[in-house]
């Protein structure tokens, strides 16, 4: 897991993963798996639904690191 954001404006209450993969074959065996899998996170009852994007980093930029940079944002309530 690379990086994990959740939409404020727009399309409210997505949820965007951003996952790196060693190898074109590592990538092609989640996504299949992903793809057959009748409940994928685990969340299914509630999941209203479900799209998969791939995309390849620029050759130029240097791999994502991994780690803890920050949690993700506490609920805020307004006034």
């Amino acid at each position: 897991m690379l990086g994990c954001w959740a939409t404020e404006i727009g399309a409210l209450n997505t949820i965007v993963l951003m996952r790196g993969y060693e190898t074109d074959m590592e990538f092609m065996a989640e996504r299949r798996q992903l793809a057959m899998a009748a409940d994928p996170f685990f969340c299914q009852s509630l999941m209203t639904g479900y799209s998969a994007e791939a995309y390849l980093p620029f050759p130029w930029f240097d791999p994502v690191p991994a780690g803890l940079f920050g949690l993700l944002p506490v609920s805020w309530t307004p006034r």
